[in-house]
């Protein structure tokens, strides 16, 4: 289109070369690029800018009526292999037999140290579209505020933070265990609690933990299904509870 340039290029990145394939894309509207290297077909960078709508109403005084501008870019910074313990064991069969699991719960939001915090409530669908080998995708609706509309989501049981562990797998962890440490992002995984939980659960606590966030994933011990998941940042937290499945 006249708007879509598409440019094989040398591009330089954190002193490498890449020899890459751009996809540039010009309009009113703003600016988007896709930078991939060509001989992995990974995106090494991104970058977007976009201007909002005119400011409607009433302005304060040295306000304008201009919107706002947001840039963003996202570079490449590093690509390893996860050594996830049960990478290579087989998906519970209930997720070849089920195909919706709702979370229902709050969110927590503060506006700025000191603030009185706002509760909303929050549910989180998970709806499967296709099955494959030992992964699955599922549509994801979340309702709360803020949120945008449903996203394609890929779960399987070579990944942290996902919608099951293998049964399995989870007799065989550690309170205290670490799975793994990231040196980029410095969040370390490990093995929490295990056994009788709050909420009458029987699982096991999996906990991703950053310098700006926590992440705790309940797995029931007898099904590997996520019964809970809470997530703690700055001004925000939200912890959800599986409500229903079929």
């Amino acid at each position: 289109t006249p708007q879509l340039k598409v440019l094989r290029m040398p591009y330089v990145l954190g002193g490498r070369t890449f020899q890459a394939i751009r996809f540039q894309t010009v309009n009113e509207r703003g600016f988007l690029a896709w930078n991939y290297d060509q001989e992995s077909g990974v995106l090494i960078r991104s970058v977007t800018s976009s201007v909002g709508g005119p400011i409607q109403g009433p302005l304060a005084q040295g306000d304008s009526r201009e919107g706002h501008t947001m840039i963003t870019h996202n570079d490449i910074r590093e690509v390893r292999a996860i050594a996830i313990p049960w990478a290579s064991d087989p998906m519970p069969a209930w997720v070849r037999e089920l195909r919706v699991l709702r979370y229902d719960g709050q969110m927590t939001a503060t506006a700025y140290p000191g603030a009185s915090p706002v509760v909303f409530p929050i549910s989180v669908t998970f709806e499967r579209q296709y099955l494959g080998p030992n992964w699955a995708r599922y549509v994801q609706q979340v309702k709360a505020p803020g949120y945008n509309p449903p996203l394609a989501r890929v779960f399987g049981s070579a990944q942290f933070a996902g919608l099951w562990v293998p049964p399995a797998a989870l007799g065989r962890l550690q309170p205290g265990q670490v799975l793994d440490q990231d040196r980029v992002t410095g969040v370390v995984t490990s093995v929490g609690q295990i056994g009788q939980l709050a909420g009458n659960i029987n699982g096991v606590v999996i906990s991703l933990v950053g310098s700006g966030f926590r992440l705790d994933q309940v797995y029931d011990r007898q099904s590997g299904v996520l019964a809970y998941s809470s997530r703690v940042e700055k001004f925000l937290r939200y912890e959800v509870r599986l409500a229903h499945w079929q």
